[in-house]
């Protein structure tokens, strides 16, 4: 549970012009809810831009140190990581961010290391660290976070430092009960309505009466903006063998659209309206 940091209940943070990069976070309320997967695709469609009232461009951050997945859901071997950045904190640039990026399907990825050994040499302390060095950046698209499921003193930290964040959940029973609990978590942190999504993944499924439920729970915090994300599982899947978003393989799918919705929704934020790097 939370502690002092956690036990004094937050007040919400007032919005400000991000004079830097703006940064949204993805957090899935438990591993398997398709949370990475959604996160790719919102970062190549931020990042096509297409007729969306968006600036196009988006960096995607792969903050799952143990078990980062992005990179093959592209079917990428990056030759840089997150590792690379740590001991050059201090001097970070948009060049030197940029030089660790890997380029695919018009996503700029940023992952950890695929060598676990190198990957656990990276503290949690520290990826808090470059996530602050990268709002200071000025110049540079959205970046988009995907967050690790781990809950502590670190993830709380970077919740707290994030632009927005998007809530990622489904209708199964386990995403039910994980769901209240991140909710009420989010309460106390004291992010508010301008700062939290909640998107339920893979909407319109078999488990309508789950479905219903996680409806009833999200609506008793009715200041939230909630969005279905269509079940494309199988699809997706196929996309990733491809190394290829989903909502670029197929453009005019009902997935791409409820992507395309969610982009709509931050694009009128408040928050993310404002400051040099508005999306």
């Amino acid at each position: 549970m939370v502690t002092k940091l956690e036990n004094e209940k937050r007040q919400p943070r007032a919005a400000e012009s991000s004079a830097g990069t703006l940064t949204i976070g993805v957090l899935g309320v438990k591993g398997g809810v398709g949370a990475s997967t959604f996160a790719l695709n919102l970062a190549a469609q931020l990042a096509a831009g297409n007729d969306l009232p968006v600036s196009p461009g988006c960096i995607i951050m792969d903050a799952n140190l143990q078990q980062p997945d992005l990179a093959l859901l592209l079917n990428l071997k990056p030759r840089f990581s997150i590792s690379d950045l740590i001991p050059r904190l201090n001097s970070l640039s948009v060049e030197l961010l940029s030089s660790c990026l890997t380029e695919s399907a018009g996503v700029s990825l940023l992952t950890a290391s695929d060598n676990i050994s190198e990957a656990l040499t990276v503290s949690p302390d520290a990826l808090s660290q470059l996530l602050g060095a990268i709002k200071t950046l000025k110049g540079l698209p959205v970046c988009l976070v995907d967050l690790p499921k781990t809950l502590d003193k670190n993830l709380l930290t970077m919740l707290d430092d994030l632009d927005h964040l998007i809530l990622v959940m489904e209708a199964t029973v386990p995403a039910l009960a994980a769901t209240g609990k991140w909710l009420s978590i989010l309460s106390d942190l004291g992010i508010d309505k301008d700062r939290l999504t909640l998107v339920l993944n893979r909407s319109g499924g078999k488990m309508k009466d789950v479905e219903k439920q996680l409806l009833n729970l999200t609506a008793k915090r009715q200041s939230h903006s909630l969005f279905k994300v269509v079940n494309a599982y199988e699809e997706a899947e196929n996309a990733a063998i491809e190394g290829l978003p989903l909502v670029l393989r197929n453009s005019r799918s009902a997935y791409a659209k409820s992507i395309a919705a969610v982009c709509r929704h931050l694009a009128e934020n408040p928050v993310l309206k404002e400051g040099p790097c508005r999306i």
